[in-house]
């Protein structure tokens, strides 16, 4: 599993998300499902093939790479 983590506008703290099969890199924006909803975030940190010691996480996906529709709202 390839884990990143996003950080939102006006949030201090980084989140984490799944993005097995998408090639992403630091600073790029994502689209991720969040507890407020649809948001869209920026890359952090990539961690992949990371599978935190062999325990099984459950992380949501993230749902896409962000657009310019998504960057200009």
């Amino acid at each position: 599993m390839d884990i990143i983590k996003v950080k939102f506008r006006g949030v201090a703290r980084c989140y984490q998300y799944d993005s097995t099969g998408l090639e992403l890199n630091r600073g790029d924006r994502v689209v991720v499902e969040s507890e407020r909803g649809i948001q869209l975030g920026t890359v952090m940190k990539i961690l992949r093939g990371h599978n935190r010691n062999g325990k099984k996480i459950s992380l949501k996906k993230v749902l896409r790479v962000g657009t310019e529709k998504d960057l200009s709202s």
